[in-house]
């Protein structure tokens, strides 16, 4: 009896089995290569990085030798700070095409070896120098500036404690000269609007330390041979045509992107003729921003890359849509290795998008392609190393889209298996109402015997 029963529970749960479920197919893409860009482009991020970390060490190192009094000492670090600047490739520390800059690990660490350099020079001469322009880009000198005077003013109480007046004196001098100088600037928020913004608490100190003084000595000395720093109005000047040329590449930027969302809009609502001539539209309009680029720093303004990576998502998109493939970064020459994953990253999304809906119509093959793809970009994303900070944050996004397809792939085989559940228990009651009725036949012929 129990054999029977095995075999027939054998019978009901063959139709549960995975072979009528939903078929399993080979991940159309299976792994994608790292473009050589961006294993060229990571390795110049990775030498900064590591010459930034050099650098910040040798400043810190200097700044503490000069608050000793020790310049021969100082002198040295920070020599030892510029040959470190050898180990960086010359297309990071001067773009030619604007494409590989400085980022903001070495521009910050450039402004800790001007600020030391500027306060050596300082100590020696007596006056801030000229900015070195081999080395230094405007904002770096100037930031560089902003912190020499917030040290000369823990300088001067150094001083004063030993009754030195003078000292503290030419230091006040020189720092109202240069909030004189930087009161003409048109500093937007941002890092050095908040550097800037602390020089006048500097000159407050300052001024303090001079009135305090003159209340246990007689405090009369007139510091002459205050020069101003000739090039600050020349950076003056560069700083306004930059910011001009800011706000139109903002303004240029918004085109593309909007041109770029609705050509993803399109190519989702089927429109593919439609959506290509968006594209082509944004790509016109990006070409004309990157050519007309006059200052290199703008290559990586955030609204342009914002920009670059929407349409990157946008061209990759429709690409996959006609035949599942992903463009190649060689494919699109003028985007950075960041701005290509960022695309990337972000055609996932609408990836996933066109999953669900192919799982609605049962479309097993769509979804299949749909996962592969999105899993493929997510090991790519994995096994590239020292990812930047603003990539980094899209790994939990990719893990989760990858999740949510693995999902859907589930609830898509229960679809494919409930004909046969509700088959089977159709006929499961079939056979139960036979049997009852044949009990019941009985029953009754056994009444009439009685």
């Amino acid at each position: 009896k129990e054999a029977g029963q095995s075999n027939a529970l054998g019978k009901k749960m063959k139709f549960l089995t995975p072979t009528t479920r939903l078929p399993v197919k080979e991940n159309i893409v299976t792994r994608l290569n790292i473009p050589v860009g961006i294993v060229e482009e990571q390795t110049n991020y990775r030498l900064a990085g590591e010459a930034s970390r050099e650098i910040g060490k040798n400043c810190r190192s200097a700044l503490l030798e000069l608050q000793n009094g020790d310049l021969g000492r100082a002198a040295n670090e920070i020599a030892a700070a510029k040959l470190s600047l050898g180990t960086i490739p010359k297309k990071v520390l001067e773009p030619e095409d604007c494409k590989a800059l400085r980022s903001g690990g070495l521009s910050s660490a450039l402004e800790s070896l001007s600020s030391v350099d500027i306060l050596l020079y300082f100590y020696q001469h007596g006056q801030f120098p000229e900015m070195n322009q081999e080395i230094y880009e405007d904002a770096e000198y100037v930031a560089g500036l902003l912190e020499a005077a917030q040290e000369l003013a823990r300088y001067s109480v150094r001083r004063a404690t030993l009754g030195d007046v003078k000292s503290v004196k030419i230091c006040q001098s020189h720092v109202e000269q240069l909030n004189e100088a930087l009161l003409k600037f048109d500093f937007r928020n941002g890092p050095l609007r908040r550097k800037y913004d602390g020089l006048k608490y500097a000159l407050r100190k300052l001024m303090d330390i001079l009135y305090e003084q003159s209340l246990v000595q007689q405090v009369e000395i007139d510091v002459h041979d205050v020069s101003p720093i000739a090039s600050l109005e020349e950076i003056r000047i560069r700083y306004e045509a930059h910011d001009a040329a800011r706000e139109l590449l903002i303004k240029q930027c918004r085109d593309v992107q909007k041109a770029s969302k609705q050509a993803i809009f399109a190519a989702h609502r089927g429109e593919i003729v439609k959506s290509s001539e968006y594209l082509a539209s944004a790509k016109t309009k990006y070409e004309q921003i990157l050519n007309g680029i006059q200052f290199p720093q703008l290559r990586k303004q955030g609204a342009l890359t914002a920009c670059l990576e929407e349409w990157a998502e946008a061209a990759l998109f429709q690409a996959w849509l006609e035949d599942f493939r992903i463009l190649d970064m060689e494919q699109m020459p003028y985007l950075s290795a960041d701005e290509y994953l960022g695309g990337l990253a972000d055609l996932t999304g609408e990836v996933g998008r066109v999953a669900v809906k192919a799982a609605t119509n049962r479309n097993v093959d769509t979804v299949e392609k749909a996962h592969a793809t999105n899993l493929a970009v997510l090991t790519l994303y994995v096994s590239i190393q020292d990812l930047p900070p603003k990539l980094a944050k899209k790994l939990d996004a990719l893990h989760t889209s990858v999740n949510k397809l693995e999902t859907l792939k589930y609830e898509l085989s229960l679809a494919f298996a409930l004909p046969t559940k509700r088959a089977l228990s159709s006929s499961s009651n079939d056979h139960d109402d036979a049997v009852a009725l044949k009990r019941q036949r009985n029953t009754t012929e056994e009444n009439n015997d009685d």
